[in-house]
């Protein structure tokens, strides 16, 4: 029960901010009367899933099947894949890639355990993700976050961020990779924003 009401803190806290602070991957369409997919997050079964519609309001298609709760889906930069995090088990939230139909979803992060990893991001490059996530840490209630990213070819993990450790109160969550400077920087949230080299080890 501590467990699953510490999963359910943790995504009562980023939904109203993955909206504000989400990585938006951006596309050019070639043409000014496309209607791009939208991808989103829905409870309309009892459990949130993931969904794909588009700009003109036609039916969704629904790209996930779970009954605990998967959100915060994103596009790669060349529309072909999607990441999302999604409960796993009683004790993980993960970080999982999918084709843009659905198939060939990848658990990024399941080998470790009782960590609750959140708010993905793609690099420009789409080889990487940033997420944030408690690894490193234990106990109950709402736990520090660092940014990390995920080499998506061999599954290596690599912290970007540090603390402060000033208890339980301080998170590194939500970064977006700048667009502008190719995989070097990333904003965050983490009371004030900061931005961090990503190739920092």
């Amino acid at each position: 029960m501590q467990s699953l009401r510490r999963i359910s803190a943790l995504l009562t806290l980023a939904v109203p901010l993955v909206f504000l602070l989400s990585c938006q991957s951006e596309s050019d369409s070639g043409s000014s009367d496309a209607t791009p997919d939208i991808v989103f997050s829905s409870s309309r079964t009892g459990y949130p899933n993931i969904y794909l519609t588009d700009s003109g309001g036609g039916a969704s298609l629904q790209l996930t099947d779970t009954n605990l709760s998967d959100g915060e889906p994103v596009w790669s930069n060349d529309g072909e894949r999607i990441a999302y995090s999604g409960v796993f088990g009683a004790d993980n939230i993960d970080i999982f890639v999918m084709d843009a139909d659905g198939s060939n979803r990848v658990n990024l992060t399941a080998e470790i355990l009782r960590t609750y990893s959140q708010a993905p991001c793609w690099s420009p490059s789409g080889d990487r993700i940033a997420f944030s996530s408690t690894r490193g840490f234990s106990g109950f209630g709402v736990l520090p976050q660092e940014i990390w990213a995920v080499n998506l070819a061999d599954g290596e993990w690599t912290q970007l961020t540090e603390g402060p450790y000033e208890g339980d109160d301080y998170l590194n969550t939500f970064p977006s990779w700048s667009p502008l400077d190719g995989d070097g920087r990333i904003a965050l949230s983490s009371c004030l924003l900061y931005t961090s080299d990503a190739a920092d080890e």
